[in-house]
């Protein structure tokens, strides 16, 4: 039963009993009174009525869900949603993101289920805030609390350190999958939207919303709950400023006959305030502003915290009383000096920890307040007797790292990008970090612990001598990708895959043989290189990295993409290095090269050949026209393979393969397999 039947279920038990009691008041009553709630009783009965046609109609359309659901399923993936900004995604203890301490911030949470509670308070809700005084934490508690009553219909929460939770463009696909998952009459009616048009979801913002959102609710309106809520957190930690204010010139556009409300929240930045300003309906309780609260009932929330996360520490009531006031409204302040102050216990200098804390604590009014903590925690950590200037630098290293990767890192992987000894070493150097960095147990992946900390360690002004150079630190991590990529053990099927006649789900180790032969830091290097190269500053020796990447590890990489199931982002990473080609005025033959690369992985990673990894080489290259760059680089160094040869099979060659059909079943093609190949030198 989806979320979407039981609210309905749970609104007509509401509606059952309002008639019970009205009907109870009733009797007995003066006349008039005993009409009002007749009256009332007769509006009951009217939504009952409702609530029984949308069940009438969710059971019909389950009729057809055993037939049709294969083929649903099919579409509803091919969206490519961002599962991990799903509230409580498997991702969310990585990034630091939780409900709020028990017994903090009742008030705002009760606020803005009221909100969600009143059909009459508008489409949309806007909570903001300055950085650390706990949007996502509150966000996160609501979220919960909808769930459990089952009007949540959706969740997207943006976050910096995950690159699908950054980009606006999975904002609105990643919502509809979900409210696919809420309800089975829109799920049908998505996948009918999505099979009129099967990329709507690559489409422009507008577009997306209407052909993903609006069409598929405006069909089946007739049998949604009267409202559900759709929770959008932290807009602020997307990248394209333009892109965000489209968005919510979208989702404040909001139709009044659509069953769908909006819960948003996001700093107070200029664009976004400039946009929402005047928006939400006149409705004053649709706007909550946390750093406008009452500073005492903050303050208690913030003791409350603080005091369950230190309850193990014996401080005295004096040292907690200053700590407490050092943290004024900022909860990422309290945050932090708990994590600050756990470590000091731990390494016995607790006394010295809470004296730096208190000794250099300004006021609250003092917008520089978390920064000033920021340079205690790096004073402390870089200051350390015991630290010699060569694991300084490492540790200044393994932190610009962690704050310039495009996506969390294992301690592994940053231990085989920075040329370190092992993921152990670099767990050492991390540990006079933790203040501000958080490394998760279970999988070893490092983390800012706030959005607030990269912004204070990429801005000069703010940390100086503590300022990360990102355009410096990029080059280096694209030199670093495509060298890990270039000096792979293995130049060719690096799965060792026994045949080109199994499809990749036909092998039954496939897992097993991608965790032992692709590492974690490879994985990353093929999925990144490009964006570091884009956000990096030019250097002369990177032309001969990306050369070589292009004329001889093109299709390395690409088995490597497909086998982590990472191809669909291929073609937008060799996008991204032609348009590095073109803005550096590279030699033309690379620019042609890498053009010609961008269409021959577009091709591959929109067909059914990338379903046998294999077929990079006995199709995909073979019936690529002789005359283009990829097959000029590539077709010389292969051998055991048939190569199609004529005028006229040179002009037919890409329509060969755009009809090639990949089954296993028929077993028709038999060209030569894997085994004939000689391997790429």
């Amino acid at each position: 039963m989806t979320n979407g039947v039981k609210l309905i279920y749970k609104d007509l038990e509401e509606e059952s009993n309002k008639v019970a009691e009205k009907q109870a008041r009733a009797t007995g009553r003066r006349l008039i009174d005993a009409m009002e709630e007749l009256s009332g009783i007769e509006e009951s009965y009217r939504r009952i009525g409702a609530h029984l046609q949308r069940l009438m109609l969710n059971t019909s359309l389950n009729m057809l869900k055993e037939i049709n659901e294969q083929t649903m399923e099919s579409r509803l993936t091919r969206m490519c949603p961002s599962m991990s900004a799903v509230y409580n995604s498997a991702e969310s203890s990585d990034v630091q993101r939780g409900a709020c301490a028990p017994g903090t911030r009742q008030a705002q949470i009760a606020l803005l289920l009221k909100w969600t509670r009143a059909a009459d308070a508008g489409k949309t809700c806007w909570m903001n805030g300055m950085a650390g005084t706990g949007k996502t934490t509150i966000t996160y508690s609501v979220c919960k609390e909808l769930e459990i009553t089952c009007r949540l219909g959706a969740s997207f929460f943006c976050s910096r350190t995950i690159p699908e939770c950054r980009q606006v463009k999975y904002i609105i696909p990643s919502l509809a999958y979900q409210l696919a998952e809420f309800s089975l009459p829109f799920r049908c009616a998505l996948s009918k939207a999505l099979e009129l048009d099967r990329d709507a979801h690559t489409r422009a913002l507008d577009v997306q919303y209407q052909k993903l959102i609006v069409e598929p609710l405006t069909e089946v309106r007739d049998s949604l709950p009267a409202d559900f809520i759709v929770v959008i957190d932290a807009l602020d930690e997307c990248e394209n400023e333009d892109a965000v204010g489209q968005i919510l010139e979208l989702l404040l556009s909001a139709k009044y006959t659509l069953p769908i409300r909006y819960l948003i929240s996001s700093r107070p930045e200029k664009e976004i305030t400039r946009r929402i300003t005047g928006r939400l309906d006149g409705q004053e309780e649709a706007r909550l502003v946390l750093h406008n609260l009452d500073s005492i009932a903050v303050s208690k929330d913030i003791e409350a915290y603080m005091r369950a996360e230190l309850k193990d520490v014996p401080l005295t009531e004096a040292q907690w009383q200053r700590l407490i006031d050092c943290c004024g409204a900022l909860f990422i302040y309290a945050s932090t000096t708990c994590r600050y102050i756990k470590q000091a216990n731990e390494l016995m200098t607790l006394n010295e920890a809470v004296g730096v804390i208190t000794s250099s604590w300004v006021t609250q009014r003092d917008r520089n307040a978390i920064d000033d903590l920021y340079k205690i925690v790096l004073d402390d950590a870089f200051n350390k007797a015991e630290l010699d200037d060569m694991n300084k630098q490492r540790m200044k290293d393994v932190l610009d790292t962690v704050v310039c990767a495009i996506e969390p890192m294992t301690v592994g992987m940053i231990a085989k990008l920075l040329g370190l000894e092992s993921g152990a070493q670099v767990d050492r150097l991390l540990l006079p970090l933790r203040s501000v960095l958080n490394v998760t147990k279970t999988t070893g992946l490092v983390t800012t612990l706030h959005a607030s900390f990269p912004d204070f360690i990429l801005s000069f002004d703010r940390s100086k001598s503590y300022h990360c150079q990102s355009r410096i630190l990029h080059f280096e991590m694209a030199r670093v990708c495509l060298r890990l990529i270039d000096t792979s053990e293995s130049k060719f099927n690096i799965c060792a895959l026994p045949s080109s006649h199994l499809l990749d789900s036909e092998i039954e180790d496939l897992e097993a043989r991608v965790s032992r032969l692709i590492s974690p830091g490879l994985t990353y290097a093929c999925r990144y290189w490009s964006t570091h190269l884009r956000l990096g500053e030019y250097r002369v020796e990177l032309l001969d990295c990306v050369s070589k990447f292009f004329s001889s590890r093109l299709l390395l990489w690409m088995e490597i993409l497909n086998l982590t199931k990472h191809m669909r982002y291929g073609p937008t990473i060799i996008q991204d290095a032609e348009k590095w080609c073109i803005q550096q005025k590279v030699p033309e033959h690379l620019t042609k090269l890498a053009h010609d690369a961008w269409q021959f992985a577009s091709f591959y990673a929109h067909h059914p050949l990338s379903q046998s990894t294999p077929h990079i080489y006995v199709s995909m290259l073979p019936f690529w026209p002789p005359s283009r760059p990829i097959s000029t680089a590539y077709m010389p160094r292969t051998s055991g393979v048939v190569q199609p040869a004529g005028t006229a099979i040179d002009r037919r060659q890409l329509l060969l393969i755009a009809t090639w059909q990949v089954s296993t079943h028929s077993r028709q093609h038999r060209g030569s397999g894997y085994d004939h190949w000689r391997e790429f030198d």
